[in-house]
């Protein structure tokens, strides 16, 4: 027999891509297999598995508490664990809904994008669409799989398995997401504790489409019912950040004031961030996260730019792995990643509408030279003849107007 979790095999690969991950700079995901390291390592418990049984299969459990929920996922390949994936989320609900929690997590990890491991499912908890999802599994992939609720035997302890990897996970999800912001709140000497924080960036490509995006933490999730998305006017990133986050001060009515924000940018912007706050009576700490210059002289260090965090007690500069560091860079990335997303839909749109004056004969200088003035293609339309000639000459204005009159 072997152990199927004497874990040191997948220990082993874990630390290998957690290496891999943290060389080329991937903190964040380098932090998430750290973690997955630490909860194997408490699991402390073996099973022994027939090996000669060599057998391939999927399991899913799932923990919850009042705030989150916590889904595992572990993968057996000839009767070894060779993944074993824990994902938190959100607890949206009163009332924990077991069939819409395993209905979700088995459809998106058996996708027609990626290959599937086996053709053997056990659930840790019977629900209610199991065989439902049984045959559109059956159809979907045109094999016979089969979702099984095992009550006894080594598969049953795998299933709980599973699930008191899924409880320990959350369990240190909880532990850390309060120890993070207290450091936060002890170590940088703020006047509110960080329970809400308000993390803004803003994205264009080459001065056109220029977005701004708020995203939200609320203690220990990224809280989506407050992001916001904001098509800005500015042209200059200091001039964006302004109108962002006058913006933002305007609808405190809407959306009550956070602890702290997080700006991406440097001392600058830090500054720029303070002026609009108290200008606006708003009680918020606030800091920057921005790249560090590197001078010709550190240049030839190894390594690429760190990042640095601004305060007005002034400049701190963190070891690559630091905690700290990693949780206001993974704030400021998911931030990134939601004004990019935003970013490119705008830019679509904005090509749409581009080469629609493209088809008129205009060429694209004269379409930049439109947009600069006006702002916005809406505005472009809804101009009169003789602005639109002063800024481009008559045959273009009778071009535009002529589109009105078909609209």
């Amino acid at each position: 027999t072997n152990s199927l979790l004497n874990p040191n095999l997948l220990i082993k690969n874990l630390e290998k891509q957690m290496f891999a991950l943290a060389k080329n700079e991937y903190y964040e995901e380098a932090a998430k297999v750290r973690e997955q390291i630490k909860t194997i390592k408490e699991l402390d418990t073996k099973i022994q598995i027939d090996i000669a049984k060599l057998e391939d299969f999927d399991v899913f459990a799932f923990a919850n508490d009042e705030k989150n929920i916590c889904t595992a996922r572990f993968v057996v390949q000839n009767g070894k664990l060779i993944s074993a994936k824990t994902n938190i989320s959100k607890n949206g609900l009163k009332d924990i809904d077991k069939n819409e929690i395993y209905t979700q997590l088995i459809l998106e990890n058996f996708n027609t994008n990626t290959p599937i491991n086996s053709t053997n499912i056990y659930v840790r908890d019977d629900f209610e669409d199991l065989q439902v999802l049984q045959d559109l599994l059956c159809e979907r992939f045109s094999k016979k799989i089969s979702i099984k609720v095992p009550k006894l035997g080594e598969k049953k302890q795998i299933c709980d398995l599973a699930f008191k990897n899924a409880s320990i996970s959350l369990e240190n999800f909880n532990k850390q997401s309060f120890s993070i912001l207290d450091e936060l709140y002890t170590y940088f000497g703020l006047s509110n504790f960080p329970s809400c924080i308000e993390i803004f960036d803003n994205s264009h490509l080459q001065g056109s489409a220029t977005v701004g995006a708020m995203v939200a933490y609320n203690v220990n999730f990224f809280d989506k019912s407050r992001y916001r998305l904001f098509h800005l006017e500015a042209k200059n990133e200091y001039e964006q950040m302004k109108e962002l986050l006058s913006r933002r001060v305007k609808a405190l009515d809407k959306l009550n004031a956070p602890d702290l924000w997080l700006i991406d940018g440097g001392k600058t912007l830090l500054n720029l961030a303070y002026d609009i706050a108290s200008s606006a009576g708003l009680n918020v700490d606030i800091l920057a996260i921005s790249k560090e210059k590197i001078s010709y002289r550190t240049k030839r260090s190894k390594g690429g730019a760190k990042d640095i965090i601004h305060s007005l007690k002034g400049e701190f500069s963190f070891e690559v792995s630091d905690e700290k560091l990693l949780f206001l860079q993974k704030l400021r990335d998911e931030a990134h990643r939601f004004a990019i997303s935003f970013h490119k839909k705008t830019k679509q749109k904005q090509d749409l509408q581009s080469s629609k004056l493209q088809n008129l004969g205009i060429s694209k200088a004269y379409i930049q030279r439109l947009l600069q003035y006006f702002g916005s293609f809406e505005a472009i339309y809804e101009a009169d003849f003789k602005t639109i000639a002063q800024i481009s000459n008559e045959n273009i204005a009778k071009k535009i107007t002529s589109l009105q009159n078909k609209e």
